[in-house]
């Protein structure tokens, strides 16, 4: 006995889930920036201090220097 397969054709097809998207938002200013990756986005600076840590955009550096020293 012989017994054929089909393939059955959906009406839906399978959609993959969507990727996870991580949000950064500078400490000091606010700039967010959106990222498929959870590390910091390039450019972007982890400071940290004895209580916290602290996430900078590209153009505030020099507060991220100036958060850690204080």
């Amino acid at each position: 006995m012989r017994i054929a397969s089909q393939t059955i054709a959906t009406r839906n097809p399978v959609i993959p889930p969507a990727k996870r998207a991580y949000s950064f938002t500078c400490h000091c200013c606010g700039t967010t920036e959106n990222s498929p990756s959870p590390h910091a986005p390039a450019g972007w600076v982890v400071a940290f201090n004895d209580d916290a840590s602290f996430l900078f955009c590209p153009n505030e550096r020099l507060s991220a220097a100036l958060a850690v020293t204080q």
